[in-house]
């Protein structure tokens, strides 16, 4: 299985009335070919900033100051505008979280489908209409010749979303980034868009980088979990031994804080705290305030890197430091 994308010793910052948020700090991350990636975090962690960054997407106030995010050889950041924008859709793909604000609320499903398989093909408006049609009906959207014809208020969010998976995958994009894309949903129709999720990216090979803030959501779709916090990413491993043995004391955090029916009548855990002001990114480890194992090498000098263990695990915490391998 070879590398599709690999980020390197990215940074981000955004430029406010307060000063510069380094928003995103040394991001190294790796994502297979027909791989599922999981990005967890509280939010504000970086994750939907890190999603935009790919997709060369961030707002006027945010810049990619230095690093490089490679997808299938060419360095996204060196691209033309005009290169990225044919790439946008055809190469590389999004999912938002709310449909419903995605979704053109002046055209009909119809218009907003075939205009996109119509930019990423050379196909007439006539067959890009049909090839709408079976797409809906590849994401399970019952009477698909209707739903084309209505408006996206006309439509429930459910629908709205598979209408949103549908053009993400019109074009078979190797990599489809999902920003949250059950968040807005109830637990049946989320469930139903997970398995519609794993049956789509086993049939066209895509890999998937799945942000949420639900780690059991992302149990289901993700063999992979990276960890963020604080614009950094803290532990990244194999998503079933990682949510069993988590060994970064922010994921030991995340997971313990989770409801679950097990908990059901008793006090959630919280973490204590608050994620640090990016405009004055403290010293040492960025979970040092918050972390209930941490010693004072934790809260001077550099940060932690991101290391690999022996079992394959990458974990940033100076408890491990003294286990890098070459």
């Amino acid at each position: 299985m070879g590398k599709l994308l690999s980020i390197k010793d990215l940074d981000v910052v955004f430029n406010t009335f307060d000063g510069i948020s380094r928003v995103l700090r040394g991001i190294n991350l790796e994502i297979n070919e027909s791989e599922a990636l999981g990005l967890v975090g509280e939010t504000g962690s970086g994750k939907s900033v890190l999603s935009q960054s790919i997709m060369r997407l961030l707002p006027v106030s945010g810049e990619i100051v230095s690093g490089s995010i490679t997808f299938k050889g060419e360095n996204l950041l060196g691209l033309s505008e005009k290169r990225m924008e044919r790439l946008r859709g055809s190469g590389i793909s999004m999912i938002l979280q709310s449909p419903m604000t995605s979704l053109n609320p002046l055209f009909k499903v119809k218009d907003q489908m075939t205009e996109v398989i119509m930019t990423h093909s050379s196909i007439g408006k006539k067959e890009a209409l049909k090839k709408a049609e079976e797409l809906l009906k590849i994401v399970r959207v019952p009477e698909a010749r209707s739903v084309l014809e209505r408006y996206p208020f006309e439509l429930s969010g459910g629908m709205a979303q598979r209408v949103m998976i549908a053009m993400a995958v019109s074009s078979n994009p190797a990599l489809i980034i999902a920003d949250e894309p059950t968040t807005a949903l109830d637990v049946t129709v989320e469930k139903q868009i997970i398995k519609l999720m794993r049956e789509i990216m086993e049939k066209s090979n895509s890999s998937l980088i799945w942000i949420s803030h639900d780690l059991d959501v992302v149990k289901q779709v993700c063999e992979r979990i990276a960890v963020m916090y604080g614009g950094t990413i803290v532990e990244i491993g194999d998503a079933k031994e990682l949510l069993s043995n988590p060994l970064h004391p922010y994921t030991k955090a995340l997971i313990e804080a989770r409801p679950s029916s097990i908990k059901r009548g008793k006090p959630l855990k919280s973490i204590d705290g608050f994620v640090p002001n990016m405009l004055k990114v403290p010293e040492g480890c960025i979970f040092e305030s918050r972390c209930a194992d941490c010693s004072e090498r934790c809260c001077k000098g550099l940060p932690p890197e991101l290391i690999k263990l022996d079992n394959g695990r990458m974990v940033a915490c100076n408890k491990f430091s003294d286990t890098k391998t070459v």
